[in-house]
């Protein structure tokens, strides 16, 4: 009984923890906006998704800006990624800190990234609602992407995209039988 009362509440925050893990290694590059290569223990790569931030693609205005900054906040630097969700044994979603810098914080704050609540599984309440008025902000002040009177998120220019008929994508290269 005693052993309960002294391991009990350690056990209880372990339980609480279940499915969270941590990988810590160096940013070996940034892919575009919200996205990190980071070489992890035993050489292993990892591509990093930033939780809760979704940055413009690189065609997209503002994509290039956004890479540029995530790289200059990162690259080659140490990082800490807490994450619970993986796409792959290799591609993990997870708030990724550089020092006490929070990388998609940064991105939303900047107004080079969309604050996404169905990416942020990983960020506690308090957290979702700092990147929620991150990007309030950033979008009363006209901040980066805000510049843009209705800047359109990657997600729905894919929606987009997919709702044009074949009839009517554009020709391909001079040359090809259609």
């Amino acid at each position: 009984m005693r052993i309960l009362l002294v391991f009990g509440p350690l056990l209880l925050m372990i339980l609480a923890e279940v499915g969270a893990a941590t990988l810590t290694g160096r940013v070996l590059r940034v892919s575009d906006g919200d996205t990190l290569v980071v070489l992890g223990p035993g050489g292993a790569h990892y591509t990093v998704d930033l939780a809760g931030a979704v940055a413009p693609r690189p065609d997209q205005p503002y994509g290039e800006a956004a890479r540029q900054r995530l790289n200059e906040r990162a690259a080659g630097r140490f990082v800490v990624v807490d994450y619970r969700d993986r796409r792959d044994a290799s591609h993990l979603v997870g708030r990724a800190m550089v020092g006490r810098q929070d990388l998609g914080l940064d991105q939303i704050s900047s107004g080079l990234a969309w604050y996404r609540e169905v990416d942020s599984s990983i960020l506690s309440s308090k957290e979702q609602e700092t990147y929620k008025k991150a990007m309030e902000q950033a979008r009363r002040v006209r901040r980066g992407l805000w510049h843009i009177e209705d800047p359109t998120p990657p997600w729905r220019e894919r929606q987009q995209f997919r709702c044009i008929p074949p009839s009517q994508w554009p020709p391909g290269p001079p040359g090809q039988d259609e």
